[in-house]
């Protein structure tokens, strides 16, 4: 029996009133991946994103401005409500702090790909087997981040990031040997997620060792509640 987050988006993305605007395309990993026709302008913002045809993974999600240098690979946690016509908070957020520093180009990715608007709804997904961190979506990483001339890691303190984080971060892994950036530390040495933080946090080297430090300390983070 397949298995639909309570509440979240992706359960609508089936619809052909969500489909609309989109085509499948087949890209040689297995599965389908749904695309905007074409890249959307808003207020001077030119947004697209990636999708499964099945809507339940988001693989990539682009904010591109007409001025500023570069582009930044944003890791965060999983996707929420952001797609290829509208900003969930934090991408808002995020596309605050990139364009402080006159970045031109935003790829936000995930190290999970699946789409829940809360961590409950992912981790009990998880935990009835579903593929989590989603087809296709190591690749996706690991393209972007050969063109990315800064990495920033914002997935925040959840606990139930940290192995998955570290793993794609060290040696075999898709942003092994790639210089990491973080806007801020939390208190546990997690590297903060940006909907979390002051309007002033700047961004700062995030090392690998960092992340260690992190992975290996007590979970703070609360946990969902057991039904």
């Amino acid at each position: 029996m397949a298995w639909d987050p309570p509440g979240a988006r992706a359960s609508a993305m089936g619809d052909a009133s969500v489909n609309a605007g989109r085509q499948v395309m087949q890209v040689g990993l297995g599965f389908d991946l749904t695309l905007p026709t074409g890249p959307l302008s808003t207020d001077g913002q030119i947004r697209s994103a990636q999708f499964s045809s099945c809507g339940k993974y988001r693989l990539e999600l682009v904010r591109e401005w007409s001025d500023g240098e570069g582009t930044a690979l944003a890791m965060l946690a999983n996707p929420s409500t952001a797609d290829h016509l509208e900003n969930d908070n934090t991408v808002t957020r995020l596309c605050g702090f990139v364009r402080a520093v006159r970045i031109r180009r935003l790829v936000v990715c995930n190290f999970y790909a699946f789409i829940a608007t809360k961590p409950k709804h992912l981790i009990a997904a998880r935990d009835a087997g579903v593929d989590v961190v989603g087809p296709g979506n190591d690749e996706t990483i690991a393209r972007h981040a050969e063109q990315a001339s800064r990495i920033i890691i914002g997935c925040g303190a959840f606990h139930w990031v940290k192995r998955r984080a570290l793993q794609a971060c060290s040696e075999g892994g898709v942003l092994f040997g790639k210089a990491l950036e973080c806007l801020d530390v939390t208190t546990d040495g997690a590297p903060g997620h940006p909907l979390y933080l002051p309007n002033s946090a700047t961004l700062r080297p995030y090392s690998v060792d960092d992340l260690k430090r992190w992975a290996g300390s007590a979970d703070h983070s609360r946990r969902p509640k057991k039904r």
